[in-house]
């Protein structure tokens, strides 16, 4: 940001939005925050507009001034807050509701592992009801290890062996283009020092500091089948894909290939191993990180 911030002319004009009371960015710093803070002209948004229920708005402008408690006990009163226990029987039951109305139902879920926990739960009870087709056809997905921040990135010791790594920009130095994936096979951690394997099958090692633009993935096997809600985790701009776009399965060929229903209308034969960022779309991560 500050970068950006340098390069600005006399006469150019930028316009920030965002909210600083909502999650902050996962990597270190708050800029927005910070520049409203050193005396930025600050326009806000007071009136809330999406709740029709007055009730429910009310709840909405208690948790926008901090007022949870307040906010949590009015909903409960309300009869809009359900407890369930135990994890197993927690879970069941979410995807019980799902499947009553999947086109006007919501989940959240405050971990990754609970999500995909959720979305195993969901698909099956959609194919128990008849949903989804009960034929699974298993892929190879790539999975962000999310727990890395960028600073992570720069040292050996921070990656495993067979981490899948992603390069958004190319280097000279290592000859690493953009947009190649490679598979992490040593680590040199006393030197700093990444050994990966390229697809053509030659090995390059370089140290992480000098390569920038990477994201780092695990593999993972996931079942999907014909009737599944899925989204895709990385965007994709040969196949006009955006990140988190959603779909349907439609139909999935013998070799692996599915024929997808975009949410935009858009019709796509797609093959996860050519783009494996795919994962179902019942259920979607609400991450804090501090």
């Amino acid at each position: 940001m500050h970068e950006f911030m340098e390069r600005l002319h006399a006469r150019d004009r930028i316009l920030l939005v965002g909210d600083s009371r909502q999650h902050e960015a996962v990597e270190a710093g708050r800029p927005f925050a910070q520049l409203q803070e050193a005396g930025m002209r600050t326009m806000r948004l007071e009136e809330i507009v999406r709740q029709k229920d007055p009730e429910l708005k009310q709840a909405v402008e208690q948790l926008a001034r901090g007022q949870v408690g307040t906010a949590i006990e009015g909903l409960d009163r309300q009869g809009r807050v359900h407890e369930v226990k135990g994890r197993e029987e927690r879970i069941s039951a979410i995807a019980r509701e799902y499947a009553k109305s999947p086109e006007r139902t919501l989940v959240v879920s405050p971990d990754n592992l609970s999500r995909t926990e959720i979305n195993q739960c969901i698909h099956a009870e959609l194919q128990s009801g008849g949903r989804v087709s009960k034929e699974e056809h298993a892929v190879q997905t790539l999975v962000p290890r999310q727990e890395m921040t960028g600073a992570d990135r720069s040292w050996a010791q921070q990656y495993q062996v067979d981490d899948i790594l992603r390069y958004s920009r190319g280097s000279r130095e290592t000859g690493i283009e953009k947009g190649e994936y490679t598979r992490v096979k040593g680590i040199d951690a006393q030197n700093n020092r990444l050994t990966v394997l390229r697809v053509d099958g030659s090995v390059t090692a370089y140290d992480p500091r000098r390569q920038m633009g990477v994201s780092v993935y695990r593999e993972q096997e996931k079942a999907f089948s014909v009737g599944d809600r899925i989204q895709f985790t990385a965007p994709n701009h040969e196949l006009r894909i955006a990140n988190r776009e959603l779909a349907t399965v439609e139909n999935i060929a013998p070799d692996g290939t599915m024929r997808l229903k975009l949410d935009n209308g858009r019709t796509l034969d797609y093959e996860p191993q050519h783009h494996p960022h795919l994962d179902h779309a019942y259920a979607i991560a609400w991450l804090r990180q501090g």
